[in-house]
This record gives structure tokens, sequence and C-alpha cells, in this order.
């Protein structure tokens, strides 16, 4: 990526029939303010299961004929309410900046999402955090897509931009993100380095660290870049260094550790850090 492109041009936003993500649909269109335009996909999706509850249900008390009057019921109210819904959503997006699609998929959510991003050539996701609700989108784990995912908690203008970067992740893409949206936003733009290693391999690996803080602030061009290096497990650091430099939006990169699966559904440590953050986060 390089300045004069855009960062991303094809955004899909996912709409569960159980909630409306307007913080997602609101930050969809402050993008597109800030990056010169965007094609938006609003995907309703209803769950499959829905249905297949019906047959659950009334398998042995209701004749075929009546369970498929049932089904065709609860399809003209979904129809209906998915309507009104997406017209809402296509009325609060409505500016000179924005294309509109609108789907409405019977199916999964994981399995639906990722045929749009293919189908469709969608360069980012965006999803609202929303408690109790993440465990559906299994898009999050590895694996699952390879596109950026945007993670909205608030809605506030992003003035400030981290990456979280470290040993344990190639860093690669990650801050190259960070710095093209820190200058489509106009954001202060912070590069943070997590060394989490054994003690007794610390040493090197902050070296390493400090190295590649230099070689960033030397080879990326942006008026200035705030460094920072810390030490410690990358989830616990990276949460106290988001508490230290509270910024609007953090860039997390593919990290490779995973984490008890008690503490969350798919094991991965920057999914963490987004649930625990309360703070946007991408992805990436």
């Amino acid at each position: 990526m390089s300045g004069k492109e855009k960062v991303f041009t094809k955004v899909l936003i996912p709409i569960s029939s159980e909630y409306f993500p307007i913080k997602a649909v609101i930050r969809a269109g402050w993008l597109a303010k800030k990056l010169g335009g965007l094609d938006v996909t609003l995907l309703y999706i209803l769950e499959e299961r829905a249905f297949k509850q019906i047959d659950r249900v009334s398998g042995y008390a209701l004749t075929m004929q009546q369970r498929e009057n049932m089904e065709n019921a609860l399809k003209d109210t979904v129809d209906e309410h998915s309507k009104i819904v997406l017209e809402h959503a296509e009325k609060m997006l409505s500016n000179p900046n924005v294309t509109i699609t609108k789907n409405i998929v019977i199916g999964v959510h994981t399995r639906v999402i990722r045929e749009h991003v293919e189908r469709k050539g969608i360069d980012l996701v965006i999803l609202q955090l929303v408690a109790g609700n993440l465990i559906k989108y299994r898009i999050l784990e590895k694996g699952k897509t390879n596109v950026p995912i945007w993670m909205e908690h608030g809605v506030e203008p992003i003035k400030r931009v981290m990456c979280m970067c470290s040993n344990l992740a190639p860093n690669k893409n990650t801050p190259k993100y960070a710095h093209d949206l820190a200058k489509s936003f106009d954001a202060e733009l912070h590069m943070t380095y997590v060394v989490d290693c054994p003690k007794e391999e610390e040493s090197k690996t902050c070296d390493d660290g400090q190295q590649f803080l230099r070689d960033i602030k030397q080879h990326m061009d942006y008026p200035e870049i705030n460094v920072h290096l810390m030490t410690g497990d990358f989830t616990k650091t990276s949460l106290k260094a988001i508490q230290t430099f509270n910024p609007d939006l953090v860039v997390v990169g593919r990290v490779e550790k995973q984490i008890a699966f008690h503490d969350f559904f798919d094991k991965s440590v920057r999914v963490l850090v987004a649930k625990k953050s309360q703070k946007s986060v991408l992805l990436v």
C-alpha cells in the first residue's frame, strides 16, 4: 500500500437478525468520507437455526403442510423486517461518498460472511463489539478469512492510531495499515513493540525490537512517529499500552501465541485484546 492508494475500497457490514450494528454503520460512513469513497455491502443474515428450531419443536405436533406454512410466515415476517432494517442503514449511509449494495441471506454467519468476502472482493469487514454475540462470529478465528476485520467499539473521530507489533508477530502488514490509516485520518501515530519471551532471551529480543522501531522511524514516511518498547505477556502488555497512550484505533496483526480455551472461544490473543481494550480494533 502506498499513501496514494485507498486503504480500503469495498466494505462488508454483516447485520444480524438479533441486533442492529449502528456503530459499525456510522463508522463506515465516517471511513467513506476520510478515504474518499467506499462501496458498502449491507448484508442482513438470518440464522438458519431459526428454521431448524421449527422442525425440532413442531416435528411431532404439526403436519408437513402446517410446518411449511409456519416457515413461510416466518420468512415473510423476516423479509419485511430485514427490508426496514436495510433501508434504515441505507439512510444512515446516504452521502455521495458511499455506493450501497443490500443483500438478505439465510445461513450461518461465518459461512455467509466468508462467501461474500470471496465473491465480492471485499477488503474490509466491519463488526460491532456486542457483549455475548462474538461467539457467532467464527470469522474472527485464524484461517477463516484473510481480509482485515474492524471491530468497532465507539464512533468517535480517530485522532490517534496505535500499531501493536511483537517478536511473536511477522510485523509486515500491520505497520503499513497503521501508517496509511493514520495518514488518511491525519492522526497521531504510535508504534508499540511488545517483547514477549523467556527472561534469558529478553536482552537480545529487546535489541531486535529497538532496531525494528529505529527502522520504522527511518524508513516510514510520516511527520512524527511515537515509538514504545515494552516487555511482558503480549495481551497484558498491549492492554497496558492501550490504557497508557489511549488510542482511538488499535491495529493488531497475527500473533503466534494461544491462550487457554476458557479465556476466550477461539484462543486468539489479538481478539482477546480487542474484547478487553474497550477500543476500536483493526485485526489484520
